[in-house]
Parts: C-alpha cells; sequence; structure tokens
C-alpha cells in the first residue's frame, strides 16, 4: 500500500540530490528532476489502481506512528488522487518547458520546482492546518523566486509584489490559525468537523481569516492587480504553474474548509467567486497583452471554482459532488491554459496580433486552436462536461437564475479567446516564433493528455455511446489522411459517409428523421464533390467537413439531451473552423461563434426545464412522451432562430456567408441552416398539444414573415453576390418558420416541402455562382458580365435556382409557396399572407439583378479567357437539377411522404387529399388543387408552342450578338460605378431605404462597445503600483468582513 509520506520524502530528498549532482554533472541533476516526477506519477498511479480494486482501502496516514492530535494527519484517498495527478501531470510538462532555463541555471531553480511540487502536493494531502500553512510558505517561497529567474526589472518587480500580497494572505491565515485553535484545542480539520464549537463570533472570524488568506492567494477581482503582472512577466512555464499546479491546490484547500463554514460564508465566497467570474471576463476583452489575458482568464477560472464548490454546497448540494464538477473544469483549465502559456514563450511578440506567427507551423497554430476550445469549455474536452453538469444542477435545484450571470461570463471569455484565435489564424505580424523541442514537446503531450482524458470521461464516466465521439473521430482520421490528395479524400469521405448514413442512420430514424437525414446528410454528401475540384492535398478540409457532417447525423440518432447538445456543439465548432478557412474570415467567423454560442446557452436552458425522455432512442421517435412548457419552448425556438438568422439575429449571416470558401458557403447555406429547422421541429413536435394556436404561434409566424422581407429587400440592394444569396437564404427560412409557425399539417407541409427543396435549390445556385468566382476571380456583380456563352452550364443551374426560388412555375419553389399562401390563408392569417406575398415579389427584383448581371449584359474583357466551371462543381448541379426536375413533375413523390412524417406530430386532415398527381384542399376556409406534373407540361407548352413558332416562321434565324454599348445601358470598361448593376435599384431607396437600415447591426454593435467601455472603465484599477495593489487587499478584506457581518 502506498504512503503519502513517500510522495513528500521523494519531493524533498530529490530538492538536496539534485544541488549535490549538479556539482558533478548539470545533465545528472536535470535527470533527476525528471526521473522524480515519474517516480511520483508511478506512485500515484499505482495508489489509484489499489483505490479501484479496493475503494474501502485505508485513506488516512499518520506520521511518527502516532494518531492526531499526536501526529500530522494525511488523506490519500480519491479525491487527492486526481488532483495529485493533475498537478504531478502539470509539474512534468512544465518541467519540460522550464528544461532550457534549468539547464543553464542550474541546481537552483531546479530544487525550488522540487519544492514546489513539494509544496502543492502537501497543500493537498494533509489534514492539519498549520502543516497547510507550512505547505503554502514552501509553495509561495519557491514560487518567488521562481517568478524572478529571467532576473529582468519586471518579472523581479512582479515577485516582490507576490511576495508582499503573500505576506498579507500568510499573516491572515497565521492568525486564524492561532485564533481557531484556542478554540478547538487541535490543529487537526477532521477534528474540527466532528467536534464542532459552538456558535462563537471570534471562532468565526478565525475561520473567515483562514478562507480569506487563501482566497486572496486565489487572485480574485478586485484584489489580482498583483497576480496580472506576475502572469505579465513570468516566464510562461511559471504562469502555466501558476494557473494550473498552484490554484489546484489551493481549491482543494478551500474545498477542506468546506464543513467548517456556515451559510453566510458559503454565501459571502460563492457570491465573491462569481463576481470574479464576470468581472475578469469583462475586464478581458479590452486587452491586448497575450500573458495578461491570460491571466484575468485565471482569475475568472478559479472565481468560478470556488463558486462551484462554496456555492453549491450552499444550496444544498453535496460537497464531494461539487468538487467532482470542480475537477472537470480544474484539468480542462490547467490543460488549456497551461499550453497557451507553454506557447507564449514560442511567440516573440507580446501582443495578440503577434499570436499570428504560429501560422508558420500549422501544427502550433492547431494545437493552440485545440488549447482555445478547451479553455472555452466546448465539446469533446472536460470543460463542456464539466458546465453541462454545473447547469444541470443549478435547474435541478431550482436556481436558474444563477446560470444566467454564469453563461454570460462564459460567453464573454469565448468571445475574447476566440477572437485572440481569429488574430493567430488570419493575421499578420512582422514578428517571428521560437522553435525548439523543449517548447514543443509540453504542447504536444499536452494536447494529447486533454484528448486522452476527453475519451474517458464521456464514455467511462458518463456512459455516453461511442458513436457520439465519432465526429472527433472523422476529425482525427481524416487528419491523419491529409497527405492524400483532395480527391482522393473526397472519394473516401462519400463513400464513408454514405455507409455511415445508410447502415447506421436511416434505419433507426422514424420519417420525420429520415427527412432530415436526406437534408442534413444526404445534401452534404452530395455536395463533396464540389470540394473536390481543388488541386493538391486541400489540407486540413476534409477533417473539418467529416467533424460537420458526422455532428449533423448525431443530432438526428441523439438519444439523450446530453447527446443532442453535444452535437449541436460539436456542429458549432466544426461550421466555425469551415468558415474560418476564408481568406479574410476573421471578423465574420467571430460573429459567427459568438452567436452561434450565444444560441447553445439559450439552447442549454431549454433542454434542463425539459423532462428526461424515457428511452435511449433518437429524440425524434420519442416526442410524442414528452411534452414541454413555455419557458423551454421559447428558449429554444430563440436559440434555433439564431442560428437560422431570423431577423435581427441574422447579423452573423452575410459575413459567414461571403467570406467562408465559396464552395462551403453552398454546404452552410443549404444545409447547416436547416439544423435548425431540424430543432424547431422536434420543440413544436413536444409542444403541439400545449400552444395550439395561440399568441406564441402568431408571433412566430411574425418573425418568420418579417425575417422574409427584411431578407429579401436586403437582398435588393447588395453588390457582392455571396451576400446577396446569403440574405436570399435568410429570406427563404422565414419562410420555412412562418410555415412551422401555423402549428397545422399543411403548415407544416410547406415549412417542410421548402426546407427540402430549399436544399437543393439553393445548394444548385451557390454551387454555380462557386464555380463563376472561381473562374472570373470577383465576388462583384458589376465585375461580371456576359457570361452565358462562356459558362451556359452554369447559367442553366442559376436560371433554374432562381426560377425555384421565385415560387413561379413550374419548379419546386411554386408548390413551396403553394402550400404556404394556402396554410395561411386557411388559418385565417389573411395579413401574415400578404407580407409573405410581397416579400416574394421583391424577391424578383434581386434574382432579375443576379442573372442580369452575372450573364448577361456586357463582356468584360478581363474575363475573355473564362470558361465553363469546373466538372466538380457541375457534377452536384446536375445531381440536384435531376431532382429538381423530378421533384417538379411528380411532387408526390416528395410531398405524400413529408406528410407521413408530420402525421405522426400532427393528424392529416380529412380534406387533405392525394389523387394521382392532384393535390386538393377542401377545408371549410378554403378550396385549393395544384397538379405539378400539368403544371409542367402547361408550362412547357407555353415556352415551346412560341418557339416552334418562331423557328418556323424565321427562315434564317440568327444568333443574337451583344447587345450594343449605348444600349445596354453600360461600359465594360472601368469605372464600375457606370455599369448597370451599381447600385441597381437606386431608385427603390427613397421608398425603401429606411427599412434595410442595419439597425440590428447597430444595435449589436453598441453591445459589444458598451460592454468593452465597461470592462475598460474596471480595468483601470490596476496601476502596475504595488502599493495600490496591497491596499485593494486590505479594503477587500474588509469589505468582505462587512458584508459578513451582515449575512446571517
Amino acid at each position: 500500500m502506498v504512503n503519502p509520506l513517500y510522495l513528500i520524502a521523494l519531493f524533498l530528498a530529490s530538492a538536496f540530490a539534485i544541488a549535490l549532482f549538479d556539482k558533478v554533472k548539470r545533465e545528472i541533476g536535470l535527470g533527476l528532476l525528471y526521473a522524480t516526477l515519474a517516480a511520483a506519477l508511478v506512485l500515484v498511479g499505482f495508489r489509484l489502481w489499489e483505490l479501484s480494486q479496493n475503494p474501502a482501502l485505508q485513506s488516512q496516514f499518520f506520521t511518527a506512528g502516532f494518531e492526531v492530535p499526536l501526529s500530522i494527519g494525511l488523506s490519500f484517498g480519491f479525491q487527492e488522487v486526481i488532483l495529485l495527478i493533475v498537478v504531478l501531470v502539470m509539474g512534468f510538462l512544465g518541467s519540460i518547458a522550464f528544461g532550457r532555463r534549468f539547464f543553464l541555471d542550474g541546481a537552483q531553480p531546479m530544487a525550488l520546482y522540487m519544492l514546489l511540487l513539494l509544496g502543492a502536493s502537501g497543500l493537498i494531502l494533509t489534514r492539519d492546518i498549520f502543516n497547510a500553512f507550512v505547505f503554502m510558505e514552501i509553495l509561495s517561497i519557491a514560487s518567488y523566486a521562481l517568478i524572478g529567474i529571467r532576473q529582468t526589472r519586471t518579472s523581479l518587480a512582479s515577485g516582490i509584489k507576490y511576495m508582499m500580497a503573500g505576506g498579507i494572505s500568510s499573516a491572515l491565515l497565521l492568525i486564524g490559525i492561532i485564533f481557531a485553535y484556542r478554540f478547538t484545542g487541535t490543529l487537526n480539520l477532521d477534528m474540527w468537523i466532528l467536534n464542532p464549537v459552538a456558535e462563537s463570533l471570534a471562532y468565526r472570524v478565525a475561520l473567515f481569516l483562514i478562507a480569506m488568506a487563501v482566497f486572496i492567494d486565489l487572485k480574485p477581482f478586485p484584489a489580482n492587480g498583483w497576480a496580472l503582472d506576475v502572469y505579465q512577466s513570468a516566464h510562461g512555464g511559471m504562469g502555466a504553474i501558476l494557473s494550473s499546479v498552484h490554484s489546484t491546490a489551493l481549491i482543494f484547500l478551500m474545498y477542506k474548509l468546506l464543513p467548517l463554514m456556515d451559510y453566510g460564508m458559503l454565501a459571502l465566497f460563492a457570491g465573491a467567486g462569481l463576481v470574479s467570474f464576470m468581472m475578469a471576463n469583462l475586464i478581458a476583452l479590452r486587452q491586448t497583452d497575450a500573458k495578461r489575458l491570460l491571466g484575468y482568464s485565471s482569475t475568472a477560472q478559479t472565481g468560478l471554482l470556488i463558486f462551484i464548490i462554496y456555492g453549491l454546497s450552499n444550496l444544498g448540494v453535496p460537497g464531494y459532488y461539487s468538487l467532482v464538477i470542480a475537477i472537470g473544469f480544474i484539468i480542462s483549465n490547467s490543460l488549456a491554459k497551461g499550453g497557451l502559456f507553454w506557447l507564449s514563450e514560442m511567440v516573440e511578440g507580446k501582443s495578440l496580433k503577434s499570436w499570428s506567427a504560429l501560422k508558420a507551423d500549422s501544427g502550433l497554430l492547431i494545437c493552440f486552436g485545440i488549447f482555445t476550445i478547451a479553455l472555452v469549455g466546448l465539446p469533446p474536452f472536460p470543460g463542456f462536461f464539466a458546465k453541462w453538469e454545473l447547469v444541470r444542477v443549478l435547474f435541478t435545484i431550482d436556481q436558474p437564475y444563477l446560470v444566467i450571470p454564469i453563461l454570460i461570463g462564459s460567453l464573454l471569455e469565448a468571445f475574447y479567446m476566440f477572437r485572440w484565435l481569429g488574430f493567430a489564424a488570419k493575421g499578420v505580424s512582422p514578428e517571428g516564433y521560437r522553435p525548439g523541442a523543449h517548447r514543443y514537446m509540453p504542447v504536444v503531450l499536452g494536447v494529447l493528455t486533454l484528448f486522452v482524458v476527453s475519451y474517458l470521461i464521456p464514455t467511462g464516466l458518463l456512459k455516453l455511446p461511442v458513436n457520439s465521439l465519432y465526429p472527433v473521430l472523422g476529425l482525427l482520421v481524416f487528419s491523419l489522411l491529409d497527405f492524400f490528395p483532395a480527391r482522393l479524400k473526397g472519394l473516401m469521405a462519400i463513400l464513408g459517409l454514405g455507409a455511415y448514413g445508410y447502415l447506421q442512420v436511416w434505419p433507426v430514424l422514424p420519417p420525420m428523421g429520415q427527412l432530415f437525414a436526406v437534408i442534413l446528410v444526404g445534401g452534404a454528401i452530395v455536395q463533396i464533390f464540389g470540394f473536390m475540384h481543388r488541386w493538391g492535398k486541400a489540407e486540413g478540409l476534409f477533417p473539418v467537413l467529416m467533424m460537420l457532417i458526422l455532428s449533423l447525423a448525431n443530432l438526428l440518432t441523439a438519444g439523450s439531451k446530453l447527446e443532442f447538445f453535444l452535437a449541436w456543439e460539436f456542429m458549432t465548432v466544426s461550421s466555425w473552423m469551415l468558415i474560418m478557412r476564408g481568406r479574410h474570415a476573421r471578423a465574420a467567423g467571430l460573429s459567427y461563434i459568438t452567436f452561434s454560442l450565444g444560441a447553445a446557452f439559450l439552447i442549454m436552458g431549454g433542454l434542463m426545464l425539459m423532462p428526461e425522455f424515457p428511452l435511449t432512442y433518437p429524440l425524434i421517435w420519442q416526442l410524442s412522451f414528452v411534452q414541454i412548457g413555455f419557458t423551454p419552448l421559447v428558449l429554444m425556438l430563440a436559440g434555433f432562430l439564431i442560428k437560422m438568422g431570423a431577423l435581427g439575429v441574422h447579423v452573423w449571416l452575410p459575413g459567414a456567408y461571403a467570406e467562408a470558401e465559396d464552395d462551403s458557403t453552398a454546404l452552410i447555406s443549404s444545409v447547416l441552416s436547416k439544423a435548425g429547422v431540424f430543432g424547431m421541429v422536434l420543440v413544436l413536435g413536444m409542444s403541439v398539444k400545449s400552444i395550439g394556436t395561440g399568441v406564441l404561434p402568431i408571433a412566430l409566424g411574425w418573425i418568420g414573415v418579417f425575417t422574409a422581407l427584411g431578407g429579401a429587400l436586403m437582398a435588393v440592394f447588395q453588390e457582392d453576390v455571396k451576400k446577396l444569396l446569403a440574405y436570399s437564404s435568410m429570406s427563404q427560412l422565414g419562410y420555412v418558420v412562418t410555415g412551422l409557425s401555423l402549428m397545422t399539417h399543411l403548415g407544416w407541409m410547406s415549412a417542410l416541402y421548402l426546407a427540402l427543396t430549399h436544399m437543393m435549390f439553393k445548394a444548385l445556385i451557390f454551387m454555380a455562382i462557386a464555380g463563376v468566382i472561381y473562374r472570373t476571380g470577383t465576388r462583384k456583380l458589376y465585375e461580371m458580365g456576359g457570361l452565358i456563352k462562356k459558362m451556359p452550364i452554369s447559367f442553366i443551374s442559376v436560371l433554374m435556382g432562381i426560377i425555384a426560388v421565385s415560387g413561379v412555375p413550374p419548379l419546386t419553389g411554386f408548390g413551396s409557396k403553394w402550400f404556404t399562401y394556402t396554410a395561411l390563408i386557411e388559418q385565417g392569417r389573411y395579413l401574415q399572407t400578404a407580407v409573405a406575398f410581397f416579400s416574394s415579389a421583391v424577391a424578383f427584383l434581386y434574382l432579375y439583378k443576379l442573372i442580369h448581371t452575372v450573364f448577361l449584359g456586357q463582356p468584360k474583357p478581363s474575363q475573355a479567357h473564362v470558361k465553363e466551371a469546373p466538372i466538380w462543381f457541375l457534377i452536384p448541379q446536375g445531381v440536384f437539377i435531376m431532382l429538381i426536375m423530378g421533384a417538379s413533375m411528380f411532387p408526390n413523390l416528395i410531398t405524400q411522404p413529408i406528410s407521413k412524417a408530420i402525421a405522426d406530430f400532427i393528424p392529416k386532415p380529412e380534406w387533405l387529399s392525394w389523387t394521382g398527381y392532384n393535390i386538393s384542399l377542401a377545408s371549410p376556409n378554403l378550396q385549393a388543387y395544384w397538379n405539378g406534373n400539368l403544371v409542367m407540361y402547361v408550362t412547357m407548352g407555353v415556352f415551346m408552342v412560341p418557339l416552334i413558332w418562331l423557328m418556323l416562321v424565321i427562315a434564317k434565324p440568327q444568333k443574337v450578338k451583344q447587345f450594343n454599348i449605348v444600349y445596354a445601358a453600360e461600359r465594360p470598361y472601368k469605372p464600375w460605378t457606370t455599369h448597370v448593376a451599381y447600385n441597381m435599384f437606386a431608385h427603390y431607396q427613397k421608398a425603401l431605404g429606411s427599412w434595410v437600415k442595419p439597425r440590428a447591426v447597430s444595435f449589436w454593435n453598441g453591445v459589444g462597445e458598451w460592454s468593452q467601455s465597461l470592462g475598460a472603465t474596471f480595468g483601470r484599477l490596476y496601476t502596475g503600483n504595488g502599493q495600490t495593489y496591497l491596499l485593494h487587499i486590505f479594503l477587500y478584506t474588509i469589505v468582505m468582513f462587512m458584508i459578513l457581518g451582515v449575512i446571517k
């Protein structure tokens, strides 16, 4: 059986031995350091194995062969072992990062490093409060010295500030211990707990002083100015140790004090922790120095951990369970924060923008991205599961209001971390980076450790099915295959996804799920052909595509709330990565991820308020077993509407669509947007009986029609072809929302028919335009023209697409609009019908502008070389053209299966029927009729008869040449402002311009500016003056004590 004294003796002996052997040879001392850390890990690992085999094994140990109070008690149970593993892993990786400094500076820093780990390990193991004071002093003294290892003015100054703050902390702790000993007669924490002191104000003050001393060392806002200076000036390896080893040991010491705290102290420290979490993240918004930014993040994380441990316990959650949640955050924070600090030693500059130097090494940039995602709390990393469990517990104990500041703080952290990552991925910096094996190794090992833990937690601890991690598996497998040519990877992706969808996804889904499988998985597979036009390897593309498409498949097959949200977040991360591949996607990517995470948090809140699903089948099977209330419905609808780009929360949409790579935009618009539709179907399907046709569906209908109108109007005035199509997609999704809002069988028919056909015709248009941009090299409409002869297939694709979008016969768009208008009229929503119809009329303007400008008009001399798009763009266009023609000619092939799928939620009324190719409506409010087959024949006849007549009458038909420049109303040369497409509908500005002013953009920009300005105001507290920081600590302690006097 492993005795914890072995660990303490090992570090102590190693510290002395290193000093001795270093005099013989430097390499021996360094080797001894690594051997000590490895031996410590083996000891603790063996202890973990012992406990796993026999959980009842002795966990209490005593020194000198006596029991307390004649000896010092040590605890070596599961909790201590897990936290020791975190400390030792970070210590081992940190020693590698420090390796060069150790080799240059000799025995002194190596011995100090051993003492630092001795202090942290002792803090975790000891059950004696005075012994904890001794270990804290060892930890602090070693830290002071290591902070100044660089011997620079700033590092020495920050070390002194740390020493001064630590001195105050030590004094408070010692005074508290003396007073507590006076009342208890012992220094053993277990005896304090077992023999509580009768209510005494002095004893309460003693406990407050002890807890406050530890809390100050955890750097709470606003008494953390000294710590920020330390993080900013210290070696990156030391920053990693402070944010992981220090924090872990001190957090656990706070946990040990938990049973001694009364309600007032628990509430006091929990509230202070939550304030620290919020304020540190707020102030960090304006931060430009990388290490100082990590300092704010560390303050925020430790504040959240204190809230979890003290706040949840105060609300009745068992202390051990709150520690389990905290450990998830500790693991993610330690490895991710440590990794970022280690990377900081590789970047020559200090600012966030200087991290673009990492682009010179794609592996380092990927590691940076992984650490960022882990730190923010996104899957598959432990912080995601810890955050889920924290929010779940708060909802379970009826404290949802506490979730709000946690999620707001998390969103602030995500904003500044992804902004930083955007600078690194898309910025330009003249500064370089410093490579080196001792710098690479801890970063790579940290990433590997993160992935190992991220596999063990969901599959081992949470018992999630392995397929819930398939998106990560797809990402990793195709990353390993990334050296293959792009077309081979594309073919492998098509075959693999096709087999997975056919064998694993399709059989387990009901008709509604199968419909969305066609849209989300089938539509994505077809579009993979478009990505195969790339020459070379297209590095990094197919791993992201696999992750995205597999996460969409997991949305459909998710059997629990956690599985659904896990798939949703996988989709969010992978779609952000896909958007960020665009050359100028930094700002657009930041806007996208911010709104997407905001939407995800709303969805999370809604999921928490929903009852548990009784079975493990896909959720789409279980909707009849679960009914949800008004609040979760509103929260989740809000989240899904943000994802779809509804009016007012659409500001991310044009940038994301426009700045993503052209072939990616087709997938984002046609497939990814339908994930929000699927989510709406899920939640509305669970509330059919409860909301009926009341106020909420009507309000949702207005959101839909105004989104349709707003998107159409904004598309009219666009000069960028991708932004025009982005707003067009927004408009079409507005019709889908309107149809779903009707909560009738016919209304859902209109929505889902449009969702399916929109996937086809919007993918068709975007893929064709991607080919045009690929050949012409421009997205500006007024820089194109006359491409009908050079790109005839693309012209046909766009022509068919805009006919479908416009809703005129004979293509599928006509059917979708027919369903929409009849469904609205049948429910008596005449005003919404009028707005929807007006939106369709406005759509003709931008659709005409699109096809006229790009394919008609004057050809540009600079585009004389242009030829048809690559065959890989044309393959998916051909597939979608055939599908659109088939669905238009024989609409029953899709309308009847859609009706069957909807019948599981909303019964089909008797007055809706199919007879051959006829669809008949004979409700009391409306009678209508549609025969898609007949419409196709009639439309073809209308075009063919005049064409044949003209060919017969005109004996010698001539090809129409390009219009004369005078009649074309444009010039093929510059200036572009003379082009007819430039500001084509300027004459409508007076009438409609006020409707499309960027009010939503201004509002959200104002929210961002206000938040950053507020953070900058609080940031002025930190002056860099050590005396001021001491004053902050004194005042903070006094204020905390006064608040404690008020709390009973």
